[in-house]
């Protein structure tokens, strides 16, 4: 994808990084409300409830736990 999109912006001359197209395009998604669910998975983040789903199952594995930081 970072390939083509560098050929893409040399052929036609725009000095803008790929970080900077896929926010606009994401900016873009989210203010057309057919596509507002479809934000997260064009940045490539994973869905909200299996993150939610992730940080239950973990804090159950460490409840009682004690955890040394370094």
């Amino acid at each position: 994808m970072k390939n083509a999109f560098d050929r893409l912006c040399k052929k036609v001359n725009i000095n803008k990084p790929l970080k900077s197209f896929k926010k606009k395009s994401a900016t873009l998604l989210r203010g057309e409300e057919r596509f507002q669910n479809l934000e997260d998975l064009f940045l490539g983040h994973a869905p909200q409830e299996t993150l939610r789903q992730a940080l239950h199952t973990s804090a159950r594995k460490t409840s009682g736990q004690c955890h040394l930081v370094a």
